[in-house]
C-alpha cells in the first residue's frame, strides 16, 4: 500500500477544487469545505482585501465573481509552477493567471 504525503494530499483537493472551478460548478466547490470555512481573498476575486466566513459567504462571492475572475494554475507555494505558461487547453487568449496557496497543517 502506497502511503500519500500531505503534499500530495493538498496537491490532489487542488487539482479537484481547479477543475470544479474551471467547470464553473460552485456547487462542487463548496462541497470541497467544511462547515466552518474561510475564503481570504487577497485581490484575486473580489479585487479587495476580503475574508468571506461561512459557506453562504463564499458562495455569495463565487457566484458574483468567478466568471470574471477566471481562475486558473494553482499550485502549493515552494512547488515548482505547472509546465503550461501561456494558457489551458481550450482557450488560448485566457491570461496567464497563478494563484499560491498557503496550506497551513
Amino acid at each position: 500500500m502506497t502511503t500519500r504525503t500531505l503534499t500530495q494530499n493538498v496537491q490532489q483537493w487542488l487539482e479537484q477544487f481547479e477543475s470544479a472551478l474551471d467547470r464553473r460548478d460552485i456547487r462542487q466547490v463548496m462541497s470541497m469545505f467544511g462547515e466552518e470555512c474561510y475564503w481570504r481573498d487577497l485581490v484575486a476575486f473580489t479585487w479587495n482585501l476580503k475574508t468571506m466566513e461561512g459557506k453562504d459567504e463564499i458562495q455569495s462571492m463565487l457566484d458574483a465573481t468567478l466568471a470574471r475572475a477566471q481562475p486558473g494554475y494553482w499550485r502549493i507555494e515552494g512547488m515548482p509552477p505547472s509546465p503550461t505558461v501561456s494558457s489551458k487547453p481550450g482557450s488560448p487568449s485566457r491570461p496567464l493567471k497563478r494563484r499560491v496557496v498557503d496550506w497551513y497543517a
